[in-house]
């Protein structure tokens, strides 16, 4: 299985748009055998992600990126930037 990692370092907002986009590309990096995960969440990203119930989902079970010495959720597997940030 691959790893697909998109960077959220630069978002700086996240609406029910974007969050079904990021549903979407999971669900389609599934079909091709391919694990989907977020990292470098802002805060702000990482609360509407927790609110809506997806860290685990997006691999994003980690400390949150904004608490020091730790670092981004995700940040151990690598990372491949796919273009969604921007």
């Amino acid at each position: 299985m691959s790893l697909l990692g998109v960077d959220l370092s630069g978002v700086t907002f996240l609406a029910a748009a974007g969050i079904e986009a990021l549903l979407r590309c999971q669900a389609d990096a599934r079909q091709l055998d391919c694990r989907l995960f977020l990292t470098g969440p802002t805060p702000m990203t990482y609360r509407v992600l927790q609110i809506a119930g997806l860290l685990e989902q997006f691999g994003l079970t980690r400390p949150r990126p904004d608490v020091p010495g730790h670092p981004p959720a995700g940040s151990e597997l690598g990372m491949v930037n796919c273009g969604l940030t921007g």
